[in-house]
């Protein structure tokens, strides 16, 4: 046997007789490990890097686009003048005449509103005695009873006069809700 043989043959049977300890057998695994794992790892590595970096520009992108859509465009248009043709005391009386039509059309709704207020709000009706005090009955023959204490509530308030007697014709005024806020007499309307 030559040198070589020897020195091979000896350390196998050192190699038996003696084992390593096993932290030492582990870290040599674990380095042979990370050695064949490392190289694969690291492609992962880029690959996960280089994706998220692409979300990210187009996720910048359709941000940039989805702003600029939304970005409201403005049109400036200026007037130097109204008509040329116009003199300056022209002008003037068509201002003030079509402010006197729109003032006009105006008090016109005005007083429309204030009618249908009228007619929906205020009612003619004769005053009656019933056995729990004064009823109302309407043009309409609907009978509206009125409590004593309602009664006594409107003479104190001064909204019912106490001159009334059965018969007579009043004027019943109601509120938005449909409560009445004041009785009158109606002297010479008849339903």
């Amino acid at each position: 046997m030559n040198k070589d043989e020897q020195l091979k043959a000896l350390y196998q049977q050192r190699k038996e007789q003696v084992k390593a300890p096993h932290s030492t057998r582990q870290l040599l695994l674990n380095k042979a490990q990370a050695e064949q794992i490392k190289p694969g790892y690291n492609l992962w590595n880029w690959t996960l890097g280089i994706s998220l970096c692409a979300a990210l520009l187009v996720l910048f992108q359709f941000v940039g686009i989805t702003h600029q859509q939304l970005r409201p465009e403005y049109e400036v248009i200026q007037v130097h003048r109204l008509n040329e043709e116009k003199q300056p005391g022209e002008l003037a009386a068509l201002v003030a005449e079509q402010t006197r039509v729109e003032h006009a059309d105006n008090y016109a709704r005005y007083i429309q509103g204030q009618q249908i207020l009228t007619a929906h709000h205020k009612r003619l009706a004769r005053l009656l005695n019933t056995e729990d005090g004064w009823g109302l009955q309407t043009c309409d023959k609907e009978l509206v009873l009125l409590t004593a204490q309602l009664v006594e509530q409107m003479h104190n308030s001064q909204q019912l006069p106490a001159q009334l007697s059965q018969g007579d014709t009043v004027e019943i005024a109601f509120d938005a809700d449909g409560r009445i806020v004041s009785i009158k007499a109606a002297p010479g309307l008849h339903c």
